[in-house]
């Protein structure tokens, strides 16, 4: 059985359950501008051989089944939300009404991806001009091969120092090993100190990618 933890990519990418034909796929809610909430798809057949977490009378309810307890209802109702705002994006840029959500969905995350790959460029080219800053994975701007999230170390500095810097020109980064410690430790970097990361979505502009590199400039 697959498993695919898409976390990391629901707000950059639209995922095709069908193409990737995985068992399950899972992914936090609040990734997608929603409610600190959490979704699994899985197949049906993989859902109703899975033993029953609920009440005895839930054995055989699909989704009930997988349930332990009851939902945050004030959370779950938000969820809607995140469509209302997608479909309010769809008709700000395009006139034409196509007839199906997927097919909207898909044209709004078409001007994501070109939105974050111009911001991935100006990142991207700012850090090869770095020789004392390390990024860490592809060093690509092309939207299909990774998301406008970095994770960098900068020589001699220590990320939480980095950060802390950042944060006092008003600029949100992150330090640590987010979870992914066994990466981090193969990558020879202390996971007590991580890396330093900056995320970008599709609202972010390149100004403020200008005024990021800034910052970075006069503090290392």
């Amino acid at each position: 059985m697959v498993c695919v933890d898409g976390v990391a990519t629901v707000a950059h990418h639209l995922p095709d359950m069908k193409k990737l034909d995985v068992d399950f796929y899972l992914f936090s809610v609040y990734k997608m501008f929603g409610p600190h909430l959490a979704v699994m798809y899985a197949k049906r057949e993989r859902i109703a051989a899975a033993s029953n977490q609920n009440h005895f009378f839930h054995e055989g309810n699909i989704p009930e089944k997988l349930h332990p307890g009851g939902l945050s209802y004030e959370s779950t109702a938000s969820v809607a939300g995140i469509v209302d705002y997608l479909e309010c994006v769809y008709s700000h840029h395009f006139g034409a009404q196509d007839n199906d959500l997927r097919t909207r969905l898909h044209k709004v995350y078409g001007l994501f991806q070109a939105q974050e790959s111009s911001l991935m460029g100006r990142v991207i080219d700012y850090i090869c001009g770095r020789q004392d800053i390390r990024l860490i994975g592809r060093d690509s701007s092309d939207s299909s091969k990774r998301a406008a999230t970095f994770s960098v170390t900068v020589a001699g500095r220590k990320p939480a120092e980095v950060a802390a810097q950042l944060w006092d020109r008003g600029i949100c980064v992150g330090h640590g090993h987010f979870y992914g410690y066994r990466c981090v430790e193969a990558l020879g970097i202390d996971p007590a100190q991580g890396v330093l990361r900056f995320s970008m979505v599709h609202y972010n502009t390149l100004d403020e990618v200008d005024k990021l590199t800034t910052a970075l400039d006069a503090i290392a």
